[in-house]
């Protein structure tokens, strides 16, 4: 209780947490990360994509309820994890399976429950309007949509940091919310590091409010801005 009268000690020690040694963020499910790394090879077939989401019952109901939503819905019901790689090709998948894991795992706390729900929204919708802001750059909407979608992991695992490491009822949001703000973006950047994800999509999450590094405007970061 002492901690939350003093924001500078809360940021110090939730900062701490990220950078020791041994933290261990949210996992991921094993399909979606061999999904990612899958994705990176460009002789990867429909059929091996397949094959690893069906392995996982749940993500692959998450995925079909996605691909069921009106941004990609067509005309066509789809009934398979086949007809659904027809329908929104290997890049949309990878996409897709990396917003259910996030609803699945990281954005998921009892303690912020509420929060948690409007933040995976929240992330949702700037990936999409990342995509949006591509249209007018020369940033590729591929890195940008993702991103969009991981920008705000860190405040997911600020919170679930403080609910685990609370004996008692976790502290109000509002008391808590300068610390959470000032950590989440280095706290994203990790996680993003930690899930072995492209350097360059930690350090766009990492700088997504500032938006330059090192005194230049980084393109990812600003998209992930604007959005």
């Amino acid at each position: 209780d002492d901690v939350l009268l003093d924001e500078a000690e809360l940021t110090r020690r939730l900062t701490a947490v990220f950078e020791a040694p041994g933290y261990k963020p949210p996992r991921l499910p094993d399909v979606a990360v061999s999904i990612l790394e899958l994705s990176r090879r460009p002789e990867a077939s429909f059929e091996e994509f397949a094959a690893l989401l069906e392995q996982d019952p749940m993500l692959a109901g998450e995925v079909m309820k996605l691909v069921h939503s009106p941004i990609y819905a067509g005309q066509a019901a789809i009934k398979t994890i086949q007809q659904a790689l027809v329908r929104i090709g290997i890049k949309n998948l990878r996409d897709i399976v990396l917003q259910a894991a996030l609803g699945m795992r990281v954005f998921r706390c009892d303690a912020y429950r509420e929060t948690m729900d409007r933040l995976r929204l929240h992330a949702a919708a700037c990936g999409q309007l990342c995509r949006i802001v591509c249209r007018y750059t020369t940033v590729e909407a591929e890195y940008a949509f993702l991103c969009g979608l991981l920008h705000d992991v860190g405040i997911a695992a600020t919170l679930i940091a403080l609910a685990e490491g609370s004996a008692k009822k976790p502290p109000e949001l509002l008391a808590i919310w300068p610390a959470v703000e000032r950590v989440h973006p280095r706290a994203a950047q990790k996680m993003t590091e930690l899930w072995g994800l492209p350097a360059d999509i930690g350090l766009a999450v990492g700088a997504h409010h500032q938006v330059k590094i090192q005194g230049y405007p980084h393109p990812l970061a600003a998209t992930v801005c604007v959005a």
